[in-house]
């Protein structure tokens, strides 16, 4: 059988280090870059003296996605109750997730044990975008804390990228007067995602490990030594997706899954799910002119320097969206937004930009008909207001992402490449 064992251990002053250990048949040890590895956790605080059963976490989220999968059992010394009893409802998610795929493997702990957090407050994971700020817009009064993550979207190599967005976090954490916290990971140098991504492209060829199979549950255990530390028993994770979208994608984050996450006496709130996009920038809109603050979002994953470009269809969408809402994108976060570049950015999403995302655009549509009428809607905005949606579909646009859908899901079947 497929085996996957915590060989040791160890907690000191701001660093959690597990050592990983995996024995089985070729294909599934293929998916480790290392027969043994050390899952290392190094936070920027000093941390309590973090109990084995609940410092093994964050390794084993990182490994029950590709336990189940590849039916291994994992096998620790001790682990927390209450995360214990959370994994078949973890389990139950991923499987209404992907029903026609089978998940197996187990987990077994020499002893189960019981932790209890000492404490009342929040924690919100924050990267600083649209899903983030919603989240600390709906959850402002409970005074949260932030943990940022670094290892996950910016390499844990990568200290020019890095150094980028903890000042960013930094600055928020300092205009809004809440605490921050980070967290220096190598989780994503654990399984070898190329390899992952090749397997899993026989099930679906757009599947991709790190956004269907495993980020949620990783990401949320990087919480548990810091919670843990501090007396957190609630731990926010924003959606990304929607109640409308449901059924409608795939994800390892979701409401099914992350709201399964239990540790200690601690739970996890999948927050936001009841909204979608245009709601949440309403939303932060409105927390805006609450408390008269500017709100610096990062949206963009075009620019080098951690500015949002403001000519990329991420940066693009979001724009559209303050637009709709009515209210300033340079207040915003989007501090390049100027008349040559709105002008340009009009240009764009009339010819290419508006068939890639047309539901998207259709609900923002609808919003800037609620805010302004024909008559006081801004002028660079009526080709906007009046388009049918639906129905305009730009020739050269509609060929052009054919062909581009089509070439995407070829790198992606043939080099397990997510686009």
């Amino acid at each position: 059988m497929n085996k996957i064992k915590i060989n040791s251990y160890s907690c000191e002053n701001d660093t959690v280090k597990t050592v990983i250990a995996v024995s089985g048949d070729a294909e599934f040890m293929s998916m480790f870059r290392e027969a043994e590895s050390e899952l290392k956790l190094r936070y920027s605080i000093k941390l309590k003296d973090i109990p084995y059963s609940l410092g093994v976490i964050p390794a084993l989220s990182v490994l029950l996605p590709v336990a189940w999968i590849f039916d291994a059992e994992i096998e620790c010394d001790e682990l927390d109750k209450a995360f214990y009893n959370g994994i078949d409802g973890i389990k139950t998610g991923y499987i209404d997730m992907y029903p026609t795929m089978q998940f197996k493997g187990k987990v077994s702990p020499g002893k189960i044990v019981e932790n209890k957090t000492e404490g009342e407050k929040c924690l919100v994971l924050f990267s600083g975008g649209v899903d983030a700020f919603n989240t600390l817009a709906s959850h402002y009064s409970e005074k949260p804390e932030f943990l940022t993550i670094w290892g996950v979207d910016i390499a844990p190599e990568n200290e020019t990228g890095w150094s980028v967005v903890k000042k960013q976090v930094e600055d928020i954490s300092g205009i809004f007067s809440l605490e921050y916290n980070f967290v220096h990971t190598n989780c994503r140098r654990i399984l070898d995602e190329k390899k992952l991504n090749s397997y899993i492209v026989a099930f679906d060829s757009l599947y991709n490990w790190w956004h269907d199979f495993q980020h949620g549950i990783c990401i949320i255990s990087h919480s548990v030594p810091l919670a843990y530390s501090k007396g957190m028993n609630t731990v926010y994770i924003a959606s990304s997706y929607t109640a409308d979208d449901k059924g409608t994608y795939t994800c390892a984050s979701d409401p099914t899954i992350d709201n399964k996450f239990r540790f200690s006496s601690s739970i996890v709130v999948h927050d936001g799910f009841e909204f979608n996009r245009q709601q949440k920038i309403e939303n932060i809109c409105k927390f805006r002119e609450k408390t008269g603050k500017d709100i610096p979002l990062r949206v963009c994953y075009e620019s080098k320097t951690g500015d949002n470009c403001c000519r990329c269809v991420k940066c693009y969408r979001t724009i559209l969206e303050i637009l709709a809402e009515g209210a300033d994108p340079a207040a915003l976060g989007f501090d390049l937004f100027n008349d040559k570049r709105r002008k340009k950015m009009m240009k764009d999403l009339k010819i290419f930009r508006i068939p890639t995302y047309r539901r998207l655009y259709q609900i923002t549509q609808k919003r800037l008909r609620e805010v302004y009428t024909h008559e006081n809607c801004p002028k660079d905005l009526l080709w906007f207001y009046d388009m049918d949606i639906v129905v305009n579909k730009k020739t050269k646009a509609k060929k052009f992402f054919r062909y581009k859908r089509k070439f995407m899901r070829g790198c992606t079947k043939l080099f397990g490449i997510r686009w």
